[in-house]
């Protein structure tokens, strides 16, 4: 729903922010952190290595809600109309997708008009990419993030679309490690690549050469990201598309293939995933399945020593399985996961039985006192 289709707005109202919507009719160059554009506040540009998005994106505040935004302005998408009403498309069709890890549209303008846009709604957290620049991530998280991003490619695929465009500049992380996917980033725009960038790789080989693609392309993306995660790299690097797209046809890189460099439970998960082939990669949510698998492997566990002895007498050692820990309360500075937070534990305790023996001390005080004052009346 656009601004102006929400309940007692339009474009035309006295009560819109300040600056006129004829200001915006002249194109603007680039957005800037600290400018109004519409009715935000641009706050951040998205960090994103050269070519990872076919428009930058940029972290805003709605004037009239506060909520937090990501805003992509299609006029960086492309000179042509019908390149951005393609974008624009594709993009409203994953907005709409009602799953938890797809970003849903918040607002948006159309294509035909100068300077449109389309803003996702978000929750409070960080972009992939800015993560994977400090370095790479931790095993476990790496693995439990290319699961959540799964979820949200499986939700996409069976509402019968393509992603397209998976790479870190487009996934959102929130508290807790969930994601959100935002429905533009590298490769949106069909056709044979004219250029090589650094983030060339997250591109399958079938896409690089113009050819049609299928669901597929998001599994070779998801195996580049959880590649980049674990090393800090992305697997395939190159100047030219010729001999990008030859390295990429002859299969899955040594730094995959031989041990050491990935974990082990992981590299097989990795290298089906980059397979040339597309009908040996596996679907989306085959590769989410596995990971689940890995993640229930890393659990971790405790040797603990029981009182209970053999007929022998040798003491018993057991292999229990460490409880899980609970969820800790969140950052002070994250209130929406404060808010959901203390309501969980509000509804908890609100489940937990009265112990109603706390209540006969003050009932049998109560029945006394009545019993004195009425006799006190009576005599």
């Amino acid at each position: 729903m656009s601004f102006a289709d929400r309940p007692g707005t339009s474009l035309t109202q006295s009560a819109q922010p300040s600056t006129s919507i004829a200001h915006y009719d002249a194109p603007v160059a680039k957005l800037e952190v600290g400018t109004d554009f519409y009715y935000y506040s641009i706050e951040q540009e998205l960090p994103a290595l050269e070519g990872e998005l076919c428009s930058p994106l940029y972290r805003a505040a709605c004037h009239d809600s506060f909520e937090e935004v990501v805003i992509a302005p299609l006029d960086d998408v492309s000179d042509s109309a019908e390149q951005r009403r393609i974008v624009y498309d594709r993009a409203l069709r994953l907005a709409h997708i009602e799953h938890s890890a797809v970003a849903p549209l918040f607002d948006s303008t159309t294509p035909d008009r100068k300077n449109s846009y389309i803003a996702w709604g978000i929750e409070p957290g960080r972009s992939l990419r800015g993560q994977i620049e400090k370095g790479p991530l931790d095993v476990q998280e790496a693995a439990r993030t290319a699961r959540n991003v799964g979820e949200g490619l499986a939700a996409i695929h069976e509402a019968g679309e393509i992603h397209g465009g998976l790479s870190p500049a487009c996934i959102w992380v929130v508290p807790g490690g969930r994601t959100q996917l935002i429905g533009v980033g590298t490769a949106t725009l069909d056709g044979r690549a004219s250029a090589m960038t650094s983030s060339s790789s997250y591109r399958s080989p079938e896409r690089l050469d113009g050819q049609d693609i299928d669901q597929s392309t998001d599994t070779w993306s998801l195996g580049v990201l959880l590649f980049e995660m674990l090393v800090g790299n992305v697997p395939f690097v190159s100047d030219d598309l010729e001999p990008l797209l030859l390295e990429m046809s002859q299969g899955p890189p040594a730094s995959v293939l031989v041990p050491g460099t990935l974990p082990e439970q992981l590299r097989p998960l990795v290298a089906r995933c980059l397979s040339p082939e597309t009908g040996e990669r596996p679907t989306i949510r085959e590769a989410t399945t596995e990971l689940d698998d890995y993640l229930r492997e890393l659990e971790p566990q405790r040797v603990a020593r029981q009182p209970a002895k053999a007929e022998s007498g040798v003491e018993i050692i057991t292999r229990q399985a460490t409880p899980a820990p609970k969820e800790p309360a969140p950052a002070i500075d994250d209130w929406s996961s404060t808010a959901r937070w203390l309501k969980a534990e509000r509804e908890k305790r609100a489940a937990e039985p009265e112990p109603r023996g706390l209540w006969i001390g003050p009932g049998l005080v109560l029945a006394v006192l009545l019993a004195l004052a009425l006799w006190w009346i009576l005599w």
